[in-house]
This record gives structure tokens, C-alpha cells and sequence, in this order.
């Protein structure tokens, strides 16, 4: 039988994979099983990474803790905020619908033993003083594709997207900052699944050698109909392993 592994943010809700809030669905199979609760795993299922206090997944290198923390009612609940934000060395911005979002990475090349620190902002810049988005769950998207042919990473490390209609609530002027996290799925019969189950395993990201694109999407709108109400937010950079 055909088993499809996968592994996001969320532990919470019905999975679904999707290129944006309210974007077409990949065809990859069915999926029955439920992801564990944190700290268990079973045979067809991979835990979310959790950005918990001793995480250091959410902080970028030379950086503490001390931030202000927040929770949007969303189901990554632990989202930093501060007054200005942090950019990277390879860093680019958008601009739409009063909001700015930024994507980074430390750096433009890596090694192929290298972490590759990858975090993307938000800014609300508008004339009230809070504004609410509608989404589904969580409402920044991160992909990451290209690489080598040898494993496929355009499919694996899609967007994933729980199929929920939540509100969240952002103050003006307000950096919100997401930390990239593994999020993807792959075929459990692959002759490369060993590959990424491993890759999956660590919590890490490290890429073997290649050029890749990441991709932040604000996939949100400003009504309870998201798709009509889509902000339009996408940004991508390009990162070279060698």
C-alpha cells in the first residue's frame, strides 16, 4: 500500500496541501493518519518542531530571547514581535494592501554542511491603528524548490495549509517575525525515502548541493472570503550549495 508521509507546523485540524490559502490542491494520495502529539511518533507520521522556548530554530544567529512574544490565534502560537525587524544578508521585500513582508536568509551561499537560517516579517503600515486578517492556518507560507534532480524538493517541501478559517489581529507598526520551520510530504514507497526521512528528522535545514528558490507567501485576505479578499503578498530569493 502506498504510504504518503507528512510533516507540518500543526498538529491540529485536517492537512491539506495547497500552494496558497484557498490555492488548488496537489493530488498526492489520501492521507489516514494523524500526526502524534509531541515527543511520540508512529510508523506513518513525523512530529512538527515546535518553537518553544529553548528552540533555537527561532532566533537568528547572535541574537537572544528577550523579544516580546505573541500568540494570533493561530496554530503557531509562539510569534515574535518587535518594534523593528531583522533583516539578512540576502533579503528582499514586497509591498501590497498597506502590509510589507520581508524574506531572509543569513546568507546568499551555503555549504553543504551550512544551516541555512531562513525568516520571513510582517508589517501591518496602514491608517488604523490594528487591522484582522482572515486565513487558514498558518497564514505564512514558506516553500522551498530546485536543487538537482536527484531528490525532489519542488514537491516535497510544498506550502501546507490547514483547511480552517481563523481571524488574527496585528497592531500598526508591529514587526511580526516567522522563523522558517520543515513543513512537506513525500511518498513513503520513493526509492528516496529514506532521504527524506531523515531530512525530515532534523530539525536543521540543511540542503545538499544546488540552487534553490524560497518562497514566503502571505496567504491571507481582509474578509472571511480569503480568496477574494487575497492580500497578494509573495516573495521569493534564490540561495546556491556547493
Amino acid at each position: 500500500m502506498k504510504e504518503i508521509y507528512l510533516i507540518c507546523v500543526s498538529l491540529i485540524f485536517t492537512f491539506t496541501l495547497i500552494t496558497g490559502c484557498g490555492g488548488p490542491f496537489l493530488d498526492r494520495g489520501s492521507v489516514s493518519d494523524v500526526l502524534p502529539p509531541p515527543g511520540e511518533n508512529n510508523e506513518n507520521s513525523l512530529n512538527a518542531f515546535d518553537l518553544d522556548e529553548d528552540s533555537e530554530n527561532a532566533v537568528e544567529p547572535g541574537e537572544t530571547r528577550d523579544d516580546e512574544r505573541v500568540d494570533l490565534d493561530c496554530c503557531v502560537t509562539d510569534i515574535l514581535v518587535r518594534d523593528t525587524a531583522i533583516t539578512g544578508d540576502n533579503s528582499i521585500s514586497v509591498t501590497a494592501n498597506d502590509f510589507i513582508m520581508t524574506l531572509n536568509s543569513d546568507k546568499n551561499a551555503y555549504s553543504t554542511a551550512d544551516i541555512i537560517n531562513i525568516w520571513g516579517t510582517l508589517e501591518y503600515i496602514g491608517d488604523n491603528e490594528t487591522i484582522s486578517i482572515w486565513s487558514g492556518c498558518p497564514f505564512m507560507l514558506f516553500s522551498i524548490s530546485g536543487g538537482f534532480d536527484e531528490y525532489d524538493f519542488d514537491s516535497a517541501l510544498g506550502s501546507f495549509q490547514n483547511d480552517v478559517l481563523i481571524s488574527s489581529t496585528l497592531e500598526k507598526g508591529r514587526v511580526y517575525h516567522f522563523d522558517y520551520i520543515k513543513s512537506g510530504g513525500w511518498d513513503g514507497d520513493s526509492p528516496d525515502a529514506d532521504f527524506w526521512q531523515n531530512f525530515f528528522s532534523d530539525e536543521d535545514l540543511i540542503l545538499p548541493k544546488g540552487d534553490y528558490t524560497i518562497a514566503l507567501t502571505g496567504a491571507f485576505g481582509l474578509t472571511e472570503n480569503v480568496v477574494e479578499s487575497d492580500i497578494g503578498l509573495k516573495a521569493e530569493l534564490l540561495v546556491a550549495v556547493s
